[in-house]
């Protein structure tokens, strides 16, 4: 799940804001658990070392705590279980009980809710079965002209002197807003810049085009003079390659054009 995923990545960038966090921000003057009314609340502690936690590891993975486990930092317990190194717990698994805690956690700060460790089990169960089952049946999503099997890709650097620009287009059927943005990448994968607009009203295609046209513009500010172009968008490709001067979005082809 996308959620579990962006929660790990601020796991692994130190980006919870526990009540350790918190202290460091000068936000609140006690850094303690509020679970356990012991340790400072750190993020190891809260997904691991919190008697509560620990409790509930033990009870969901009976064959796989003991001295190794409860016993690495952060970084090494977090590098060897969402690598999948773990004997019983893959690392899908093992991000879902973390965020599990984390969000049973937040439950009992902001509502006074704290869940039992077999209540937890149960969600725990109930996520696994689902992502299984997700991960078991083919994917297909219902788009123009039926079903279709999303084809999955990969973004790979350009070559050696060149910058990537990737750029995306989105639009709202019923209210018709549309927004766009973009990322450039160089050849060694290094961040070159990034934008984001709202484009207020317009069409699927306009909003395409124009994010086109600011990513062009912000790389050429940067200096960049060889770019590779990519969109999600085989129409905005196409308008570039063929459009005439009497379709309604020339404006934008021509300015592409130009910058190309």
């Amino acid at each position: 799940m996308h959620r579990m995923c962006s929660f790990m990545w601020l796991v692994n960038h130190r980006k919870l804001l526990t009540n350790a966090e918190r202290k460091c921000r000068h936000l609140i003057d006690d850094d303690g658990c509020k679970i356990c009314g012991g340790a400072p609340e750190t993020t190891l502690h809260i997904l691991r070392d919190c008697p509560y936690a620990r409790a509930t590891w033990v009870e969901a993975l009976q064959n796989e705590p003991g001295h190794d486990f409860f016993e690495p930092n952060i970084e090494r317990w977090i590098l060897h279980y969402t690598t999948g190194r773990g004997r019983t717990i893959n690392s899908t698994l093992f991000t879902t009980m973390c965020w599990l805690l984390w969000k049973n956690r937040n439950n009992y700060c902001f509502q006074g809710k704290l869940d039992s460790c077999a209540h937890i089990q149960t969600s725990w169960v109930q996520l696994r079965l689902q992502i299984l089952k997700a991960s078991e049946k083919e994917q297909q999503v219902f788009g123009a002209g039926g079903l279709h099997t999303p084809t999955m890709i990969q973004w790979q650097p350009p070559q050696p002197g060149w910058s990537c620009l990737n750029t995306y287009g989105s639009v709202t059927l019923s209210t018709s807003s549309t927004a766009a943005g973009g990322v450039a990448r160089r050849d060694d994968d290094l961040f070159v810049t990034a934008f984001s607009m709202n484009l207020g009203g317009g069409s699927i295609n306009s909003d395409e085009l124009a994010g086109i046209v600011h990513g062009l513009q912000i790389t050429w500010e940067e200096g960049i003079r060889k770019v590779i172009l990519q969109t999600n968008s085989t129409t905005a490709l196409s308008l570039i390659d063929s459009a005439t001067p009497h379709h309604s979005q020339y404006s934008y082809v021509a300015e592409i054009r130009r910058w190309l």
